[in-house]
């Protein structure tokens, strides 16, 4: 049941990424001052140690069921992924995204993929950064 939980979050977790798409908002700043309070706080510690994708470990069944999730998610989530990468980087972000749910593995796919994205995620997503940055705190 734990390992669903864990899955879930870091799937909503993923998911929260492609809400400006969705939502046509413009790029928003986080003042310091939030960044500061929050950073450190013990619920966003313990998300980022229980939740990091590249540290979950599936049983078999579960990630049957993750792999059809990804596989079915991936051809929405991906254009709107897409949307927030810089203009010169968003048709290698879709495709690689795609390529994701495509593999015979995608959670595999998924797992080592999070690292090369979030390496610089400011270079990737510029309008986005922050977030980014944030999330990749919990996806690594």
């Amino acid at each position: 049941m734990k390992q669903i939980k864990l899955c879930l979050a870091a799937l909503a977790l993923v998911g929260t990424l492609a809400v400006p798409a969705v939502a046509n908002a413009r790029p928003r700043t986080v003042p310091a001052s939030v960044t500061a309070r929050t950073a450190g706080t013990q619920p966003l510690q313990w998300l980022a140690d229980n939740i990091a994708l590249t540290k979950v470990s599936l049983s078999p069944s579960m990630k049957r069921l993750v792999n059809s999730l990804i596989k079915a998610a991936t051809p929405i989530m991906c254009p709107l992924v897409a949307k927030l990468a810089a203009a010169s980087l968003r048709s290698f972000v879709q495709q690689a995204c795609l390529d994701i749910g495509k593999s015979a593995d995608p959670w595999t796919s998924l797992v080592n993929f999070t690292p090369v994205l979030c390496a610089n995620p400011a270079s990737i997503f510029p309008d986005y950064a922050k977030l980014f940055v944030f999330a990749c705190g919990f996806l690594v």
